[in-house]
């Protein structure tokens, strides 16, 4: 709730010339004394006599040292346009007999036209009043300070909501963004992971394809050199262990071999027949001893 003031204690004289000393006492029991539940006062423009239309409405009134403050409620905006404007320059208050708040106005601007306006009807407060105005340019500066100020705060309060909504939201779309990237970054490692595993078994089931039909042939070929009485059948047996990788000298070296160089009966060997002979049977030797 926001407070501007309306009156303060000192010697004042009203509209009919009358001069008369407010104390503290006065301005309290104006205070005490007013009640929004049987009579509401109005903020007007001018001194109405008998009705006006309300541009607002006092929610509350309390003193403040030698001031009497009040708290505006459902003010026109037009109204405070005007305040905006500067056309306002003085405020005044009136009081019934009894010392009762009447209305409280402010002078040096003609009504704004404001459709829909409350009416506040003064007839029941009867028509001896006092009124007062107030020189002091700094009330009314006060009054348009206050409403603009909360004006400002609900714009401020606004500006900062919607900054904070607008941060989350970009963070909420920069952490999707993080998290689908990353989830898309996971899917391709894992696909190419699988295709680097599915290549490498494929090779191996390639290597080992022909592995075994190396294998194959290479016993084949010794088949057909051990009938021929080329290699004896324990040497085919020492063969078909040797690496994979040596069929190719194998079958190179076995085919330049004749039946009789590995006939040992045999009397009569040249001298490159027995170096053949040693060497098919040193090969044979290293191979069962690395089996």
């Amino acid at each position: 709730m926001k407070w501007f003031e309306i009156f303060k204690t000192g010697i004042h004289t009203d509209s009919a010339g009358n001069t008369q000393a407010w104390t503290k006492e006065d301005i309290q029991h104006i205070a005490d004394s007013y009640d929004p539940s049987s009579f509401e006062v109005p903020l007007v423009i001018g001194h109405p006599e008998t009705d006006a239309p309300a541009y607002g409405w006092v929610e509350a009134l309390k003193v403040v040292g030698d001031k009497l403050m009040a708290a505006a409620k459902q003010v026109a905006p037009e109204f405070i346009d005007m305040f905006r404007k500067g056309k306002f320059k003085k405020i005044s208050v009136c009081l019934t007999p009894s010392k009762k708040l009447r209305h409280v106005g402010f002078l040096g601007a003609a009504a704004p036209a404001v459709e829909g306006l409350a009416t506040a009807n003064f007839n029941a407060l009867g028509q001896d009043i006092i009124s007062f105005e107030s020189d002091n340019e700094n009330i009314t500066v006060a009054t348009i300070e206050t409403l603009v100020e909360q004006v400002s705060e609900l714009s401020l309060q606004f500006s900062k909501l919607k900054v904070q909504l607008d941060e989350n939201a970009d963070k909420e779309a920069k952490d999707k963004a993080d998290a689908d990237a990353q989830a898309q970054a996971d899917a391709e490692a894992k696909a190419q992971a699988e295709a680097e595993a599915k290549a490498q078994a494929d090779a191996q089931a390639e290597a080992q394809a022909k592995t075994k039909q190396g294998e194959v042939i290479f016993a084949a070929f010794l088949d057909t050199k051990t009938a021929s009485g080329v290699i004896t059948p324990a040497q085919k047996a020492i063969l078909m262990n040797a690496d994979s990788r040596s069929f190719a000298n194998l079958t190179a070296f076995i085919e330049t071999l004749e039946p009789k160089n590995l006939n040992s009966h045999f009397a009569r060997k040249t001298e490159a027949e027995a170096t053949q002979v040693s060497q098919l049977q040193t090969l044979t030797e290293a191979i069962r001893n690395n089996s």
